[in-house]
């Protein structure tokens, strides 16, 4: 499959794939702005995508990489537990199940939609939205501290929320009632399910002017098409076997290391992901299934390798893995799953990237600030004793990019993550809490020739609420995150609760009680520099000076440039220490 076939029209595969990726974007509109929770209408932590007859990925939007590879194995799933006759016109499937085909953590709950064409099936419309309370120990159903799935809310198989074009209201209700928000999850379901009914229309109108033979043939080429080009990227990268580990810390029972391994076989034009080495899964709730792990791996190749055309199931073909049963990333049930799509993913990317980095692939980065920074805050209004649950993940600094000859952006999600913050006046109305600050830290930065985006540092105080409770799970507190190539490590991330003007101690994946004048304040990690420091640009150095990024200290400590008080540059004493800096690397 070295070309398009010549039967295939190239402007019309461009036509309709452009188009099925216009529907996916189109349903994440129309989700997000029908949502009734500040977590997918505000935050957008939700994902749409169109899969083929057969249930392959075809295309997806530009929402949430975290839900791309359950997503992307949700086909399976309808066909293990239905055959093909019996999946009729107008039934919407739902599930969320972790150990499932297409299972992630339990918040994520997916809607399924076959669409026919004239009886014939022709797509299945899907939707995926992180739920802020499906029951569970803790509001929010994010707890770090819990040790089975079952503490983690209520669990769905692949069931029917609607049948023949009639709502199972029974099941709806059954669902609602294990919500501490019912009326919010009902919101968030329902524009789900109107997301994947628009895609209905719209996908319809393309079957109706090409003809549903002709679309079938077409979205196999489409995946054919990605399927060649991303075997051309891989063949690009040198053949041989790539490593590198990376240690979440801590699973929120125990405060240990636990390891991530990652081998990369690189033969020609196939890549094999081989995680023997990585620890047994975890007490607490950091395992992540199969699915969700391969899909990281997915997200990783497309975005390292620059692999052109759509994130569909091409993609995936020539990607295989060995993944160990039983270990931290394909756990046995039942397991707790709910922080699957926190801190593993990250674990998994800066091992990649390692691992990666000694193919000498130029579009590595140095290490991200590598953590979601989860903050859950719920309790009861004061006034109306109404339960609320608040979600927020907090960015971090990006790694030097000295492929790319730039530094690492600044105050970015990690790399499976692309839900943004709410506006202060949406945090400030919905909750009862207020924004004392949230800027960026100066000096987090880790440094290097290019260097590492800075940190941010949110700060947050409670109200009047009753029954107030925070759940945080942040990581890169112990092992900041690295550079690369001579580059410095950037700043870990911390974070701290306090009361009557006392800092208390927290962890970095805990649940505890707050009151109202509480303060809490997160510092998030720096990214890792690439390249020595001592070659950074000196023009660069003293516009971070300026912009207030670093200060004349560290300019002078980290990159060697001593500036002036009139802001200029003294360019002998800088030249001086810059070579005194260098012999001192290569001394040691």
């Amino acid at each position: 499959m070295s070309e398009i076939k010549s039967n295939i029209d190239v402007i019309t595969l461009r036509v309709i794939e452009s188009f099925l990726l216009s529907v996916a974007e189109e349903m994440g509109i129309k989700m997000t702005k029908a949502a009734y929770s500040t977590n997918i209408r505000d935050r957008k932590d939700c994902s749409c995508a169109i899969l083929d007859s057969s249930g392959h990925l075809l295309a997806v939007g530009e929402h949430v990489p975290a839900h791309l590879g359950p997503m992307g194995a949700v086909g399976k799933a309808i066909f293990s537990e239905y055959k093909s006759n019996e999946i009729k016109q107008g039934d919407i499937y739902m599930c969320n199940d972790s150990y499932m085909q297409g299972g992630s953590h339990l918040m994520d709950i997916k809607i399924i939609f076959p669409i026919f064409y004239q009886r014939d099936l022709a797509f299945f419309a899907v939707t995926a939205g992180h739920h802020s309370d499906i029951g569970g120990a803790n509001p929010g159903s994010l707890n770090p501290n819990v040790t089975s799935i079952f503490q983690e809310g209520i669990r769905i198989p692949l069931v029917k929320l609607y049948a023949h074009g009639r709502r199972n209201n029974e099941l709806l209700k059954m669902l609602l009632q294990n919500s501490r928000l019912p009326d919010e999850r009902y919101g968030d379901i329902m524009s789900q399910v109107g997301a994947v009914k628009a895609a209905e229309e719209r996908l319809l109108e393309l079957t109706s002017k090409y003809g549903l033979g002709t679309i079938k043939q077409y979205s196999i080429a489409i995946l054919n098409h990605t399927e060649t080009l991303t075997r051309a990227m891989i063949q690009a990268v040198s053949d041989g076997i790539f490593q590198g580990e990376d240690y979440l810390e801590g699973d929120g029972i125990e405060d240990r290391l636990i390891k991530i391994s990652i081998a990369v076989k690189i033969h020609k034009d196939t890549l094999h992901v081989d995680f023997s080495g990585t620890d047994a899964q975890t007490r607490g709730p950091f395992n992540m299934p199969a699915d969700q792990t391969k899909g990281t791996i997915y997200h990783l190749v497309k975005c390292l390798l620059g692999a052109e055309g759509s994130f569909n199931a091409g993609l995936f073909k020539p990607i295989t893995f060995n993944l160990p049963e039983g270990s931290l990333i394909n756990p046995y049930e039942p397991s707790p799953t709910g922080m699957c799509t926190s801190e593993v993913p990250s674990r998994i990317s800066d091992a990649f990237l390692k691992a990666m980095a000694q193919s000498g692939l130029s579009s590595v980065t140095s290490g991200w600030g590598g953590t979601r920074n989860i903050f859950f805050f719920s309790g009861l209004r004061s006034e109306t004793k109404e339960p609320f649950v608040m979600l927020e993940t907090y960015a971090s600094g990006q790694g030097g990019r000295g492929g790319l000859n730039k530094d690492g952006l600044s105050a970015v999600p990690p790399y499976q993550s692309n839900s943004g913050n709410m506006s202060t006046e949406v945090l400030e109305l919905e909750y009862p809490i207020t924004s004392l600050g949230f800027e960026l830290i100066r000096g987090s930065e880790g440094a290097g020739k290019y260097r590492g985006g800075l940190g941010v540092r949110r700060s947050l105080k409670i109200l009047d609420c009753e029954a107030g409770m925070v759940s945080f799970t942040g990581d890169r507190r112990k092992f900041a995150p690295h550079g690369l190539y001579g580059g410095k490590p950037g700043r870990s991330g911390y974070q701290r609760l306090f009361r009557t003007d006392k800092e208390r101690k927290m962890a970095s994946k805990s649940s505890f009680e707050v009151k109202p004048e509480d303060i809490f304040i997160l510092d998030s990690p720096g990214g890792g520099g690439y390249g020595p420091p001592w070659e950074r640009d000196l023009e660069l150095v003293l516009q971070d000076v300026k912009e207030g990024l670093i200060t004349k200290e560290r300019a002078t400590s980290e990159y060697g440039v001593i500036i002036l008080q009139d802001m200029m540059i003294d360019e002998k004493a800088t030249s001086e220490l810059r070579c005194d800096m260098k012999k001192q690397m290569v001394g040691e």
